[in-house]
């Protein structure tokens, strides 16, 4: 008869562990279990890193993706003939103040382009919050779905 160490039930002496506390019952057994205790920190450090890694290499991709996405998708920022948001009154204005100087076209002019400029940031503003959304969600699914423990079904 073996008995467990740690809650001092006996069992019969082929058991190899205490099937109440999981406990090793030979030395032989106790130092294999200890050795991939010692192990597995860093099997796990080493998947944290390459996930993490994996997570910042793909933000930045995307970051890229969504920068020529926005040109090819909006056209160049900030270009205050070929921007689309009011685009015929900025012309109109733009016009008005090259072949008809004077303050109020001047004036007209510029704010045409404060209401291009505005819009411009309001969809960096919203592409960006977006990103950070979209990004946040998977991320934390990412992270998370491994290290869950499974339940026996």
């Amino acid at each position: 008869m073996k008995k467990c160490s740690y809650c001092g039930a006996e069992y019969p002496d082929d058991a190899v562990v205490c099937p109440v506390d999981q406990t090793p019952f030979d030395k032989e057994y106790q130092s294999i279990v200890e050795t991939e205790s010692r192990v597995r920190p860093r099997q796990r450090a080493m998947k944290v890193f390459s996930k993490s890694l994996a997570v910042i290499l793909v933000l930045y991709l995307e970051l890229a993706v969504l920068q020529v996405g926005s040109v090819i998708i909006f056209g160049p920022s900030h270009d205050p003939i070929g921007a689309r948001y009011r685009h015929k009154e900025r012309l109109a204005a733009y016009f008005d103040s090259r072949y008809h100087p004077s303050p109020e076209t001047k004036a007209a002019f510029e704010e045409e382009l404060r209401l291009m400029h505005k819009h411009e940031y309001w969809k960096g503003y919203l592409a960006l919050g977006l990103f950070f959304a979209i990004n946040g969600v998977w991320i934390y699914y990412y992270l998370r779905f491994e290290f869950r423990k499974k339940t026996a079904c």
